[in-house]
This record gives C-alpha cells, structure tokens and sequence, in this order.
C-alpha cells in the first residue's frame, strides 16, 4: 500500500470479520496480483470470501486494459436465471472468475462452493477443464496463496 495514500483504509479485514463482504472483486482492471494476495491472505485465515470479477471503469479507460465485459464471474446457478440464485450463487462462492476462459474444476469430486473434508489423509484428486476462443498462455492451480500447477 503506498504509505502517503490517504483514501486507502485497513477497513476491508475489519468488515470481513464482521460479516459485511459478500465477495472481492479479484479479477477486474485493478492490480488483480495485488488484489489477488489480499483474498489468499483472507481465505488463509479461514474466512471463505467469494471471488467475483468486473469493471466500474469508464468504456474509454477500459480500451486501455481491454474491453468492458472482458472480466467476468461464472456462476452455477442449477439452471436457474433469476438474480435470487445469481446472487446465492456468488456469495456461497459457487463460480469462478476468468478475464477470458470458461473453467472447470473438482477437487474431490466437489464443485467450487461445496467443502471438501480433509480430515482424511492423502493425496487429493482434482480435474481442471479449459475451453478458451483464443490461446491461453498458461493455467495455475493455487493452493495457500502458492502455484501449485
């Protein structure tokens, strides 16, 4: 955090603790490597805070980065189509966020959203999915904040 910026607070630790954050914006035209290390530092401290994705930039300052819509937030909504279930959706982190492939994953055999028990010992089973219009440079699997894959 740049030590002489004034509008920037510590509040966001504050209010997760308390209840009031339904989910961080990771991926959207901020720094999203800096956004990104606060929302592992959250999660690794047990609190599950949904990731979501998307721009409040104005059109002509998002031709700078990309274009508006280019970060979005997937959500399984069970088929449903209404803001109720997208916002249920969100806020039980049942989706990911992408700035341009569709993902799949199952740890476990669990969707994103759902827990998995680790009381048991041994490897865990994943399989990731990518389907992308346009090359992909690369694809991480995080654990703890780390790239593990």
């Amino acid at each position: 955090m740049p030590e002489k910026e004034k509008s920037l607070t510590h509040q966001l630790p504050a209010d997760v603790i308390n209840g009031k954050v339904d989910y961080l914006e990771v991926v959207s035209f901020a720094d999203h490597k800096a956004t990104a290390e606060v929302w592992y530092r959250l999660l690794n401290l047990g609190f599950r805070l949904p990731a979501a994705a998307g721009t409040d930039a104005m059109a002509n300052y998002a031709s700078l980065r990309g274009p508006v819509g280019m970060n979005r937030v997937f959500l399984d909504t069970a088929g449903s189509r209404d803001i109720d279930a997208a916002f249920a959706a969100l806020k039980s982190g049942q989706g990911f966020v992408s700035n341009s492939p569709l993902l799949g994953l199952l740890l476990d055999g669990r969707k994103p959203g759902q827990t998995v028990d680790l009381s048991a010992a041994g490897a865990r089973k994943f399989s990731v999915a990518l389907r992308s219009p346009v090359p992909v440079d690369h694809l991480e699997l995080v654990h703890n904040g780390k790239v593990i894959k």
